[in-house]
């Protein structure tokens, strides 16, 4: 067997128990130090098990704590067995949990879990995006004059959801949450994630303007991207949305190739 179907062969028996499949032949090639080679492929199975599961709590702690460590390391192992890391980069992983959680069937009645979990990976995504030069005022003056696209900056995520995901986020801040109690019925929110300095944060923003950032995070110039956005409302406040997204350090320069955009 070539090295690189061993190893294959290896990184997909660790994640799979299906009953009754068979090791095979690549026993013969795994030393047991002390153990049987069974015994060592076990090993394996189980420390990556408990990793991988420990990746999806530190990433999603709120989900993790709202349905409790049995529930969360029962979903995390089937997701874990049916979408195993494609990058060497544990925080890099649970990309898409919240997909699976949306069709995992035991979740079915934690409606907002999904969105909370996609708020929770923005947030990750948000701590681990790369450093981008954000825009002044100025910059923006120009970018304005020039007709030239803007993008989001990496850091930033926008998310909608029906449900009061913000609320429920925060509430679960402290470890001090036995009695909270938040009403599913109070609305859905619209939230920018974004980093400033050395932390993540969000901002609930109105719909106005998310299709403003969203058209920015498009590649579109600053005219289309307001534009749409008093097209979904008439009294948008312009300059305070654009004073915000340059106080949070939301637009970027496009690259070149972008061009412009309407």
């Amino acid at each position: 067997m070539r090295l690189h179907d061993l190893q294959h062969a290896i990184a997909e028996r660790v994640l799979d128990r299906t009953p009754g499949r068979q090791d095979g032949e690549m026993l013969d090639h795994i030393d047991g130090l002390g153990l049987t080679p069974s015994q060592r492929l076990q090993i394996y199975r189980n420390n990556s098990l408990i990793s991988l599961t420990e990746a999806l709590k530190a990433t999603f702690p709120v989900a993790h704590r709202l349905v409790g460590d049995g529930f969360f390391r029962t979903a995390g192992a089937a997701f874990i067995r049916a979408h195993p890391p494609r990058e060497p980069r544990l925080a890099a992983y649970g990309a898409g949990f919240a997909d699976f959680l949306q069709h995992y069937a035991p979740a079915a009645g934690l409606a907002y879990l999904p969105d909370l979990a996609r708020l929770e990976w923005a947030l990750n995504l948000a701590w681990h995006a790369p450093d981008e030069s954000a825009l002044t005022p100025a910059d923006l003056a120009q970018a304005a004059e020039a007709m030239t696209a803007l993008q989001l900056h990496p850091a930033c995520r926008l998310l909608e959801s029906p449900w009061p995901i913000e609320t429920i986020w925060r509430v679960h801040q402290s470890h001090d949450d036995a009695d909270v109690r938040v009403d599913l019925d109070a609305g859905g929110c619209y939230l920018l994630v974004y980093r400033q300095a050395f932390d993540v944060a969000m901002a609930a923003i109105s719909r106005a303007e998310l299709v403003m950032l969203a058209r920015f995070a498009d590649g579109a110039t600053l005219e289309a991207a307001v534009t749409d956005a008093l097209d979904a409302d008439p009294d948008f406040d312009v300059a305070a949305a654009l004073a915000a997204a340059l106080t949070r350090g939301c637009l970027i320069q496009a690259p070149a190739e972008t061009g412009r955009q309407t």
